[in-house]
């Protein structure tokens, strides 16, 4: 499902999140160049604790911190189906880039990770995510 540049905020992300947690189908969402915060992000992050089917999301350029990027992670650390994430071009410290470090060293599915031009982070959130790898 291509939803690039909608305008989508917060609360059309936590409806999206809803539909993700019951769909046994979709298997792409594309979010970028949208405005869904670190709220929409921790919907999303709470409904990928719920569904394996969904192989790939985009949720780059999405003004997106690190609160959601810490509840993303723990969404994907007990989901077995994502393969492909990118939260470029976001709000990410290294406090966020941290919480996937941890990630990666638990998944075993995650086979790419998009994490570029994130202002807010450094080769210490970028060194956690290499040692995690």
């Amino acid at each position: 499902m291509d939803l690039r540049k909608n305008g989508i905020a917060c609360r059309g992300a936590i409806a999206l999140a809803a539909a993700v947690e019951t769909s046994g189908s979709l298997r792409t969402l594309n979010l970028r160049h949208n405005i869904i915060a670190d709220a929409g992000a921790i919907g999303l992050g709470m409904a990928l604790k719920l569904t394996t089917c969904l192989e790939e999301l985009d949720l780059g350029a999405n003004r997106i911190g690190d609160e959601g990027t810490i509840t993303i992670s723990k969404g994907l650390a007990e989901n077995t189906g994502l393969r492909v994430l990118n939260l470029r071009s976001n709000r990410i410290s290294d406090r966020g880039l941290i919480a996937l470090a941890g990630l990666l060293r638990e998944s075993d599915t995650l086979l790419e990770l998009y994490i570029g031009a994130n202002p807010g982070t450094t080769e210490i959130g970028f060194c956690a995510v290499i040692d995690a790898v």
